[in-house]
């Protein structure tokens, strides 16, 4: 009976560890979800100076992809609303997902700005990256005819990315035209990220 009683607690123990050990074919996390008790909570705003006209700002608190907002290439169902904070920022907070599975391109693409008379800009955004085996790239790249993109930001990714604000200077050929767009892009498979979450995007001037 002793020996039997030994041999079971074992295997008990094995298994147990086998659960907890990663492996390419575990399944991917669920979207991290956040718990805040602070009454009358209030955002962090974007870190530009105070009094900024911004010519574009988006908190997806109206979903994702927010009103008048598009999805350009593969992944048209990815980007979603995410009622988390991981981010940095308030909930909801827009969200590209792994799934459904797709190898390529995908952008979530901002309206047209008109830039006319503007010779620079400066793009900031909260982002947070669950990621699952790397191996991807994110990019932030704008457009003044939809057709030809200009990278303005990139991240190679190869493991998570904490939260973070992500702050750029754009003075490409784009800026000053009357359709500038900007897009966040993600490039590759999207089976090796878990969640991208993306949050209080804002364009200024530079």
């Amino acid at each position: 009976m002793k020996t039997f009683t030994t041999r079971l607690l074992l295997a008990v123990l094995i298994s147990l560890s086998a659960l907890n050990t990663f492996s390419q074919g575990q399944k991917h996390d669920l979207p991290k979800q956040s718990l805040c008790l602070i009454e009358n909570f209030q955002p962090v705003p974007p870190s530009v100076p105070d009094g900024t006209k911004s010519i574009l700002s988006e908190d997806f608190s109206a979903g994702c992809p927010p009103p008048g907002w598009i999805i350009v290439g593969d992944g048209q169902t990815n980007w979603q609303s995410s009622l988390t904070d991981n981010a940095g920022g308030a909930p909801p907070e827009g969200m590209f997902a792994y799934y459904p599975q797709f190898d390529g391109n995908s952008k979530l693409v901002s309206p047209q700005i008109n830039t006319t008379g503007i010779s620079a800009l400066v793009f900031e955004f909260k982002q947070m990256v669950n990621d699952y085996s790397g191996g991807y790239t994110l990019l932030v790249e704008t457009t003044s005819d939809g057709v030809v993109w200009n990278e303005a930001w990139s991240v190679d990714v190869t493991g998570d990315i904490e939260a973070e604000t992500v702050s750029m200077f754009i003075d490409n050929d784009d800026v000053g035209s009357e359709n500038f767009q900007v897009a966040f892009t993600y490039n590759g498979n999207s089976n090796n990220v878990n969640y991208w979450y993306i949050d209080d995007a804002i364009l200024i001037e530079g």
